[in-house]
């Protein structure tokens, strides 16, 4: 009976002992909290620490913050940008399993122009038939048959009709606005492979026999090339090309002169950063295009 007297009064001993120590360590942790704000708060109503350093310490911490919240939107952005280049990519596959003549997409924000673009064995045979090989009055947009096809030419030239009324490539006209292309200077073409993405850089108007078609130039043709740039841009403050960049050009009529062209350099960009590109497009609106009876030039 003893014995187990002594039992309980341990066992007493050792709880009672327990809740001291669990009590003194949370009295001391909270001594610890409260002499470490009372410290802060003596440190910033003293003379060390001023009004506008405190600012500055606020501003600091205010674009620290700015910082985090930017990167994660980048991030959120590339994620974005990526799927849908992928169902560019994929819409692209899918059109070419029935029409293998389609090398991509062109797509230009701000512009009704959105087509598949196709090759064919001449450059004659789509200026009145559309993508997919029926005959269309307006034609389709196509590639320049000395092209290899798959924009790794120095320059890739695409053609297309400008149609009065608004079809085709007539919205290239929008160019010659010096405030669309603040808004609007991206040309997105979607491939088999991968989405390219190209920085427009002039829009000209030409004659037929200028030198502005070549799928390569050598140095002294380059260099007769980017005069006829520099002539004839009615862009403002747009960088000339480089020899090493690919490039793209959109060709049409023009009233001005024979021709109108867009040139436009490839971004080195992994992404796009515009966000109101609607992917994937309805397939409704690659439906055959009406022909009619209008006046092409």
């Amino acid at each position: 009976m003893k014995k187990n007297y002594s039992n309980i009064l341990w066992a007493l001993a050792f709880v009672l002992l327990f809740v001291f120590l669990y009590r003194n360590d949370r009295l001391t942790q909270e001594k610890i909290a409260y002499y470490q704000a009372e410290n802060m708060r003596r440190f910033y109503s003293s003379k060390r620490i001023d009004k506008a350093r405190e600012e500055e310490v606020n501003n600091i911490v205010k674009k620290a913050d700015e910082g985090r919240l930017l990167a994660f939107l980048k991030e959120k952005i590339r994620e974005e940008s990526d799927a849908e280049a992928a169902a560019g990519v994929n819409y692209v596959r899918e059109l070419q399993k029935t029409y293998p003549q389609v090398k991509g997409r062109i797509i230009i924000d701000g512009t009704s122009i959105d087509f598949p673009v196709v090759q064919g064995d001449d450059n004659e045979f789509y200026l009145d038939h559309d993508y997919d090989n029926s005959y269309y009055i307006n034609g389709g947009v196509f590639i320049d048959y000395v092209h290899k096809g798959d924009f790794s030419d120095q320059n890739t030239v695409i053609y297309g009709h400008n149609v009065r009324i608004g079809y085709i490539f007539h919205d290239l006209d929008k160019f010659r606005d010096k405030n669309f292309i603040k808004k609007h200077s991206e040309i997105i073409i979607d491939t088999p492979v991968a989405r390219r993405t190209f920085e427009v850089i002039c829009a000209m108007d030409v004659h037929v026999d200028d030198d502005y078609r070549f799928n390569y130039y050598d140095d002294d043709e380059f260099e007769e090339y980017l005069k006829l740039i520099s002539e004839n841009n009615i862009l403002e403050d747009r960088p000339l090309p480089k020899k090493d960049d690919k490039l793209l050009t959109l060709s049409t009529c023009s009233d001005v002169r024979d021709r109108y062209a867009i040139v436009a350099v490839e971004k080195k960009e992994a992404y796009v950063n515009k966000k109101d590109f609607n992917y994937p497009r309805a397939i409704a609106s690659l439906r055959k295009r009406q022909g009619q009876n209008i006046s092409i030039y």
